[in-house]
C-alpha cells in the first residue's frame, strides 16, 4: 500500500515499484470495518497491535490525519508494547501530524523512530524538520533520560553540513558524567 501521491513543487519521490496498490483505491469504509472488526477479534496484543498499525497507516496514507491520529490514542498507545510495530506506527502517526500542522509533535515521534530503529532512521531523519534552533531545543528539552539527549545531540551531527566533531564532545562529555 502507498501514500496517494501528489506531485507539488517541493516533490523529490522516486518511484521504485509502480505495482503498489495506492490507499484511495480501497473502499475506505469497508476496509476501516474489515480493520476494525479483525482488531476486535484478535486476543493476542502484538496481533491487535499490527491491526492497530493498519488503521494508523491506512488514514495516514489516505490523508485522514485526524482519524490516523484518533486511531493510534484508540488501537495502539493502550496496548502499551514498545517493540517494532509500535516503531512503524509511530513513524506513521508522525506523518499525520505533519499534515496536520503538529510539527513539534510530528518532529518528536520522528525522533523516536531515529533513535530506536535501524530500518527507518535515516527516513525519520529526512522526515523531521529541523530547519531552526527551536526544533532541536525542543526535541532536546522533551528528550528524558541521557540515551535521548545524546540522540538528540547526535542528530546535529548527522547532518552533512555540520562539523561533528563538537557534537560528539558534547555527547561524550554528558555520557562521562554520568553516573553508573
Amino acid at each position: 500500500m502507498k501514500i496517494n501521491y501528489v506531485e507539488s513543487s517541493d516533490s523529490f519521490y522516486y518511484r521504485e515499484n509502480n505495482t503498489d496498490k495506492n490507499a484511495t483505491n480501497l473502499d475506505y469504509n469497508k476496509t476501516i470495518s474489515a480493520l476494525t472488526s479483525l482488531y476486535n477479534a484478535a486476543r493476542n496484543p502484538e496481533i491487535k497491535q499490527r491491526y492497530g498499525y493498519q488503521l494508523v497507516r491506512f488514514n495516514h496514507y489516505t490523508r485522514n490525519y485526524d482519524a490516523a491520529v484518533q486511531a493510534f490514542k484508540t488501537y495502539v498507545a493502550p496496548i502499551r508494547l514498545k517493540g517494532a510495530p509500535y516503531i512503524m506506527t509511530l513513524d506513521q502517526l508522525a506523518g499525520a501530524q505533519r499534515g496536520l500542522g503538529m510539527n513539534s509533535e510530528a518532529n518528536w515521534n520522528f525522533f523516536q523512530v531515529f533513535k530506536d530503529s535501524r530500518s527507518r532512521k535515516e527516513s525519520a531523519f529526512v522526515s523531521m524538520k529541523l530547519s531552526d534552533t527551536a526544533s532541536f531545543n525542543n526535541i532536546l528539552k522533551r528528550a528524558g533520560t541521557n540515551d535521548e539527549k545524546n540522540m538528540a545531540y547526535f542528530l546535529l551531527g548527522y547532518e552533512d553540513f555540520n562539523n561533528p566533531i563538537p557534537i560528539m564532545e558534547k555527547c561524550l562529555k554528558s555520557i562521562l558524567t554520568q553516573k553508573f
